[in-house]
């Protein structure tokens, strides 16, 4: 805008109004049966010299290429502008069927000018929408106010994307969402009488909560019923009517009167399972929305004490806001106390009373509430203010402002039978009150180690703060080594010094080797170090880590070995992510532990490849990749490693293509292997350490991995290896993209071809009424006592002994298979029984997951990569999430709602509930999942393995364009969140808005 100097005000806005107005608008569009016409005021300055002469009505589509047009006249002349009336026979327009959007524009002269709606548009026009034999037209405008028509074609419904519609009241009952308004669907009923509809509020990761239309005539109705939602979680939602028909749902967004959109700010309290939650609707644009926020109640003084057996603790509210909160017929307040981890609760009485407009509340929590487990890792608990009313709880979290009175939140330490413990309260970033309770922590670490004259010797430094006089509590210390596998340990003595000043107390010991031996049994061995601390009754062992270190897979800080009678022990010391040391043992033959030192630093060029998983599977991505080559490359020297006795090796039946773990054919053929492809770390299928030998160091290596990436941190990123992997196979642009960016990996390293074991999943798939429930471990359970105090095992083990699942799986005539992770196997069969003959335990190698997972109908899981198979053969899954917030403690590499294309349940009621749905539907896969399947998976084929291949001989297939980390598909979702985007005018993506007025 040029610059505008020396006017008076009333001179600037006739200047602003003659100069900048916009040149085109549309007053009007009437619809008169079978005419549709548009009146269109022209300022004069742009019309022309000859004002009388027609101007042509232009419909462009988003390609700019003009598809309709029409010729108008003059219908009224004004001082500064010409009204123009364009009048079109509704049978004469016929668009292209697949497109959506089309702009509006005035070709003057031999300029083309947007038409713009003026301002008075939405309150003057009865109809913003018209209709002929084939197609819906909904007109729309942009924030310029630039208009556009939404064209859906009625005999397709994948090309319908409006049901013209006006929400006109909300309300809430208490119970209840109330919604009322109008909608113009009979077309959409006369071509699909069997469609339901819904209304709809709907996250823009896919979950929804719905609710059936009554529909007369025009007017219709929906009761949302919240009791039926005990997650509601909070965030953004959007308001659509869905259309379901045949299996498949439709969304189309709801609209209000624009020039009413305040009478849409409704704001209700909710009752949730977590937090008491606020709704707000609003409008934008003249579409509907929601809001969700999670209630907070501030006190206004905080006064606590540490007794020897309990936190007393005295709050204080202002008297006005606590009754906002509170009703005033609510006689019984508590203090709710939610373990963060776990999503259980605590319920504590509060006493109070009002004292002039304070109201005082004071609460006594006995330390054995909490529980006294043996955890290292420190439990949380939120503070909450909750009252009872109509079996719900509304939980108020428990916050501070800046002004609330604090005292200083110190750490208390006390003595229970057999322990030291720590509490404290503390405030989170967001000002809300928690509490943090965990045995005493006993640090420990290594500062340094040596390997001399046939012994290994490590000093380092110990310390554990008692709060308490450090002379008060003195303790001795062992050193344990452990077999990883077997459980079997030796301890070792430990030299102390004295205790200095700060409470740390320095430590050396030392192993001769021959001394290490009796633990090692196998051909490989892990073990682990321990530091044993003892001090009265407090007995603590924790693993032994270095205090500075560089972390990597591959590599090892020091080697030794121990020549026996007839055999040699190599060992290696390692590292942990987190720094804890270990001794990584092999057990060979004397001759076999000769021929690796000689060939260790020579290179051979024989073509041997190995693949494998795990020691003791064969049933993932390793075993359809080699299946595949021995099938369709029978001369190419491919082997596959297992361990022998291993019960996947009897569907190993090619005797002389496998490799037995620690065989003195597998250790030859590794020393020469050219080609190492795995589902894991490569140090499964190595008789050895890589790094030591060159043909390892250069190898082709290639990641086939074990499932889709993205629900949790993985210790797979480039910077934990001396030497990465060549080739590191994933299943879309999307998840190529991920592995560039989180974990370090070049565009060259990370190739879109999808998993080897998609290929063979969709052979002979044919569900039955079963459900399979799958779950995945956690690795901080690191034993069987750690199993057994688990929130992990408590939550699985009531949700299969519960009386409601029993009655689910009775009244639906449905089995249920459960297959615990293997590091949970052995533990389940041993000691748990099911009474229940519909409830199956399958056992480890019994049965490939793959016929699991075509077996069964649907899937229930908490975070297993292996629901993705599930999803790719179009069977619904439903996430447990009962402890999401400490599964992913360490991160997230994707968004959930790019990963988990299902239902997500928090609670063993909402599992329930889910469960009994998904069956009623007759396992029938979510729409929405069927749109956002292209975010997982670029290749929905069954060439995976020939993708694989033709990477690992470096020779890429001509058709595989995902190669490109830029690549990502588009999803043809019918709803509004995606379509929105695609709708804009073609120099600006900008928020349009649908004309709703006045009848």
């Amino acid at each position: 805008m040029k610059r505008v100097y020396g006017k008076k005000l009333q001179d600037l806005k006739e200047y602003v109004i003659h100069h900048y107005l916009p040149y085109v608008e549309m007053e009007k569009m009437v619809d008169q049966d079978e005419m549709i016409s548009f009146q269109i005021e022209v300022r004069k300055k742009y019309a022309g010299k000859n004002s009388s002469r027609p101007l042509t009505l232009l419909f462009r589509n988003r390609s700019k290429e003009v598809v309709y047009t029409q010729t108008g006249s003059v219908m009224e002349t004004r001082q500064d502008s010409i009204v123009y009336l364009f009048e079109i026979t509704k049978s004469d327009i016929y668009f292209e069927e697949s497109r959506r959007s089309y702009d509006l524009f005035v070709e003057i002269g031999k300029k083309l000018f947007n038409v713009r709606l003026d301002e008075e548009f939405g309150e003057t026009t009865s109809r913003p929408y018209f209709e002929n034999d084939h197609f819906v037209f909904q007109l729309r405008y942009d924030r310029h106010r630039r208009a556009f028509f939404k064209v859906g074609y009625k005999h397709d419904i994948a090309t319908i994307f409006d049901i013209p519609n006006m929400v006109k009241q909300i309300d809430f009952d208490g119970q209840e969402l109330i919604v009322q308004g109008k909608i113009h669907h009979e077309f959409f009923v006369k071509e699909y009488p069997e469609a339901r509809f819904f209304f709809v509020l709907k996250k823009k990761n896919g979950s929804y909560l719905k609710a059936p239309m009554q529909i007369a005539n025009e007017d219709f109705a929906a009761a949302l019923n919240i009791e039926d939602y005990s997650f509601f979680p909070k965030g953004k939602w959007d308001a659509f009517i869905m259309a379901d028909y045949d299996y498949h749902e439709y969304f189309y967004p709801c609209y209000v009167r624009e020039s009413n959109e305040s009478a849409y700010k409704k704001i209700f309290q909710l009752p949730w399972y977590r937090e008491a939650i606020r709704y707000k609707s609003y409008a934008i644009n003249g579409k509907l929305h929601a809001r969700t926020s999670y209630m907070a109640i501030t006190t206004s003084n905080v006064q606590y004490n540490f007794s020897e057996t309990a936190l007393e603790l005295n709050l204080d509210f202002e008297k006005e806001q606590f009754q906002n909160y509170i009703p005033e017929d609510i006689t019984e307040v508590s203090l709710r106390i939610r373990q963060r981890d776990a999503n259980s609760y605590l319920t504590v009485p509060f006493t109070y009373n009002v004292e002039n407009d304070k109201m005082k509340l004071e609460a006594i929590i006995d330390y054995e509430a909490f529980g006294f487990d043996t955890n290292e890792r420190a439990t949380r608990w939120d503070l909450y203010i909750s009252y009872l009313k109509d079996g719900f709880y509304y939980n108020y979290r428990l916050k501070i402002n800046n002004a609330t009175e604090i005292p200083v939140l110190e750490k208390h330490t006390f003595f229970n039978e057999d322990d030291y413990y720590y509490c404290s309260l503390y405030t989170t970033k967001y000002k809300r009150l928690s509490f943090v309770y965990a045995r005493q922590p006993f640090k420990k670490h290594i500062d340094s180690y040596q390997v001399k004259d046939g012994q290994l010797f490590m000093q380092g430094m110990t310390h554990f703060e008692t709060n308490k006089n450090t002379d008060s509590f003195q303790y001795n210390l062992s050193m344990v080594l452990e077999n990883r596998a077997t459980e079997d340990v030796l301890e070792f003595p430990v030299t102390e010094g004295a205790m200095n000043e700060k409470g740390e107390k320095p430590f050396h010991f030392s192993i001769p080797f021959e001394d290490m031996s009796p633990l090692v049994t196998q051909f490989k061995d892990i073990l682990d170090f321990y530091i044993v601390m003892k001090g009265g009754p407090v007995t603590r062992k924790l693993k032994l880590g270095l205090h500075q270190y560089d972390y990597f897979k591959d590599d090892v800080l020091a080697t030794f070995n121990k020549e026996e009678a007839d055999h040699v022990i190599e060992y290696h010391i390692t590292t942990t992510p987190k720094g804890n040391l270990k001794l990584e043992s092999f057990m060979y033959e004397q001759d076999q532990y000769a021929e690796i030192q000689e060939f260790a630093e020579k290179e051979t060029n024989e073509d041997i490849w190995l693949v494998g998983e795990r020691p003791d599977t064969a049933q993932d991505n390793g075993y359809q990749f080699f299946k595949y080559m021995r099938e369709h490359y029978p001369e190419k020297e491919i082997y596959y490693v297992i361990e022998k006795g291993a019960l996947d090796s009897e569907r190993l039946n090619d005797p002389e293509h496998v490799l037995y773990i620690g065989s003195r054919e597998h250790i030859q053929k590794s020393l020469r292997a050219s080609r190492l492809i795995g589902t894991h770390d490569l140090d499964y299928i190595l008789p050895f350490k890589g790094i030591k030998i060159k043909n390892y160091r250069n190898a082709q290596k290639v990641f086939l991995q074990h499932g889709v990436l993205g629900r949790k941190n993985v210790e797979y990123h480039k910077k934990y290896y001396r030497y990465p992997f060549d080739l590191f196979i994933v299943s879309s642009g999307h998840e190529k993209r991920m592995v560039k960016r989180k974990l370090g990996y070049t565009n060259e390293d990370v190739i879109v071809t999808g998993l080897s074991r998609f290929d063979r999943l969709q052979e002979n798939h044919q569900p039955k009424r079963e459900i399979l429930l799958i779950p995945t471990w956690r690795e901080w359970i690191i034993n069987e006592d750690r199993l057994m105090e688990s929130l992990y095992f408590e939550k699985y083990m009531k949700f299969l002994q519960s009386d409601e699942l029993k009655q689910i799986l009775e009244e639906n005539d449905l089995k249920l298979n459960f297959y615990p992770h293997y590091r949970m196997q052995q533990y389940i069969i041993e000691n748990v029984s099911f009474d229940n003959p519909r409830i199956h335990l399958i056992e480890l190698g019994t049965k490939m997951v793959q016929d699991l997972l075509k077996e069964n109908s649907l899937m229930i899981t908490d975070y297993s990569s292996v629901s993705f198979d599930f999803t790719l053969l179009g069977k619904p899954v439903i996430y447990y999430h009962f402890d999401q917030d400490v599964f992913f403690a360490n991160g997230i590499l994707r968004p959930i709602e790019e990963t988990f294309l299902g239902d997500i349940v928090y609670t063993q009621q909402d599992l329930l509930m889910k469960l009994e749905e998904v069956v009623k539907e007759n396992f029938r896969e979510r729409s929405d999942v069927v749109s956002r399947k292209k975010l997982i998976f670029s290749y929905q084929d069954m060439e995976n393995n020939r993708r694989i291949l033709s990477h690992i001989l470096n020779e890429p297939l001509e058709e595989d364009e995902n190669n490109d980390p830029d690549h990502i598909p588009m999803t043809d979702l019918n709803t509004s969140d995606q379509e929105e985007e695609n709708d804009q005018p073609d120099t600006e993506k900008d928020d349009e808005k649908v004309l709703v007025s006045k009848s």
